[in-house]
């Protein structure tokens, strides 16, 4: 088994897709760490959401900023963006949504030794702080 780290898909569903095929991604196998912002800049953003939902007992995912931002304006809080309107729109926006709102600000992994946050974890933290 592999654990792979990404970051900052961005929507970005093709050029995801290629990665994990030249890393011989194998969902039956190996983990996923996603380190926030799944969606926004790219065209593929609903793409990116729906394949990451499909695999979810193999992923960890930790929320960055567009991801914050993509369930703000589902609720009306927030301006959408074209990026991320076929989302929206979708007739499974409630599902990806619930499922995005489940996600964590940081995840921790014991066993291996790491943890994983978007945007890093402020020097003044140890990590009990900051899974508070």
């Amino acid at each position: 088994m592999a654990v792979w780290a990404i970051g900052d898909i961005q929507g970005c569903y093709k050029s995801l897709r290629t990665l994990l095929e030249k890393i011989d991604f194998d969902v039956t196998r190996d983990k996923l760490w996603i380190a926030g912002d799944l969606v926004n800049r790219g065209e593929g953003s609903l793409e990116t959401l729906e394949y990451l939902y499909s695999i979810k007992e193999n992923v960890e995912i930790v929320l960055g900023n567009h991801d914050i931002s993509l369930i703000a304006a589902y609720y009306g809080i927030k301006k959408s963006n074209p990026t991320i309107d076929p989302i929206l729109e979708s007739p499974e926006a409630k599902k990806l949504i619930d499922w995005l709102r489940g996600q964590q600000f940081l995840h921790v992994d014991y066993e291996l030794g790491f943890c994983m946050a978007h945007a890093g974890i402020s020097p003044e933290f140890d990590l009990g702080m900051a899974m508070m």
